[in-house]
């Protein structure tokens, strides 16, 4: 049935034919390492084609019921041209205007609407830190939504997951949509930056250092059954091959960090 589900064909631009492969293999590890994401599959067409079922569908006896959702600019209350944290840009005279959606105000949102505060804000976390894991640095206000209920919202599961330095795509920028703490690039986040991430969340350095250890845990775990998924769908060797290696070094980089982390006393942020 077309309307639930998403159905992400080659884009035209020849430089992202390895696009739904790659979107396909981090789904893939997202599931495998324990992130709540939404059922994706390839299909062959014979260019590969990605199919996204939708969370926001209900298939009953009777068709397919629409379950209310928004997206994160919609919970913030801002416009799509604003779903970067930095909307103009990161130019040197425009670099400093942080009015678009960030992490530190869906953090404040999730407190202020969500039916599950806690659950909700350590979901968002372990999503933040996943995204700069697969070097997703699309990673912005519209790919994060919320079911909306007449009492408060709820986080929904992960979508549109990318790693986009194995694309090679020069066009692409490596600025972070959204900042992890003050960084805007994954090169310039310090163990600082991980911390006030952490405290925007809710959470002790200490805490913080737990849960990054535990997701990049996870993610090393994942990558081997992940890897053999996306083998067997036809997510392209090279690309499979591509992501494996951002990740691994990623996991390592900020694995390294965590002890930092640890270390920072909470009086410090």
């Amino acid at each position: 049935k077309a309307s639930t589900v998403i159905v992400k064909p080659v884009p035209t631009r020849p430089a992202l034919a390895s696009l739904p492969g790659n979107e396909f293999m981090c789904m893939q590890l997202a599931r495998a390492a324990g992130l709540p994401v939404a059922d994706t599959w390839l299909e062959h067409v014979p260019e590969p084609v990605l199919f996204v079922k939708r969370f926001d569908r209900k298939e009953t006896r009777t068709g397919v019921e629409r379950l209310h959702l928004i997206d994160g600019c919609q919970l913030l209350g801002l416009s799509v041209g604003m779903k970067y944290e930095r909307p103009y840009g990161d130019g040197p005279d425009v670099r400093n205007i942080r009015d678009g959606a960030s992490l530190r105000t869906l953090f404040q949102a999730i407190n202020q609407y969500s039916l599950q505060p806690a659950v909700d804000r350590l979901a968002l976390l372990r999503w933040a830190i996943f995204q700069v894991l697969i070097g997703n640095t699309d990673a912005h206000g519209k790919n994060l939504s919320f079911f909306v209920q007449p009492s408060g919202v709820r986080l929904a599961p992960a979508y549109d997951m990318v790693c986009i330095p194995a694309l090679k795509d020069a066009q692409l920028s490596s600025t972070l949509a959204m900042a992890v703490g003050d960084a805007f690039t994954v090169a310039e986040i310090t163990p600082f930056d991980w911390a006030q991430l952490g405290q925007q969340a809710g959470v002790r350095p200490s805490a913080m250092a737990q849960q990054m250890t535990s997701l990049i845990g996870k993610v090393t775990e994942a990558l081997k059954a992940a890897s053999e998924v996306a083998q067997q769908r036809g997510g392209g060797q090279d690309t499979i091959y591509a992501v494996s290696q951002h990740v691994i070094e990623a996991c390592d980089r900020h694995r390294t960090a965590t002890t930092q982390v640890k270390a920072i006393k909470p009086d410090w942020l």
